[in-house]
């Protein structure tokens, strides 16, 4: 055992430990109450719903979704996300959305200059959103997915 871990803890106690009395020991509740108040899965969490068409989803949050590497094909993403089934997907397609709707994000005139004139083949680019009509989003959602969380953690949208 290493010299630093407290005698609190030998092999046996490592190995066949749970989770939650992990999160009971000493060195986690510091300073707490005695145990940590954890958080509900984000599949319990997030509210998703039914997306009825391809034309309904936010370009934007589908561009992103794609970008993060872990849904390399498009057909299969386009596929659940057009599930009437609550899933991974939908639910970080909606956590996007949300974020997208709470905080826009706009190109500003300073980036776009420094980008024009960099020496960079790649510049990076900020997250620019659009599909904007008037000033509200076109996208409406109604049946919630099927085994989705009935009450949304907060209130997306307006």
């Amino acid at each position: 055992m290493p010299y630093n871990l407290s005698q609190d803890w030998d092999e046996h106690n490592i190995q066949s430990t749970a989770l939650a009395e992990i999160n009971r020991h000493p060195w986690v509740t510091a300073g707490g109450k005695g145990e940590l108040e954890l958080e509900l899965p984000m599949m319990e969490v997030v509210q998703t719903h039914i997306i009825p068409s391809i034309d309904a989803m936010d370009p934007d949050v589908l561009q992103a979704i794609s970008s993060l590497g872990c849904f390399k094909e498009r057909d299969k993403l386009i596929q659940e996300l057009l599930s009437p089934n609550h899933n991974t997907e939908k639910v970080i397609y909606f956590l996007l959305l949300e974020r997208k709707r709470r905080r826009p994000a706009y190109e500003d005139d300073s980036e776009a200059i420094v980008r024009v004139r960099s020496e960079s083949s790649d510049p990076p680019r900020k997250r620019i959103d659009t599909c904007k009509i008037n000033g509200t989003s076109t996208y409406q959602f109604g049946d919630i997915s099927e085994g989705s969380p009935l009450t949304p953690r907060r209130q997306q949208f307006k």
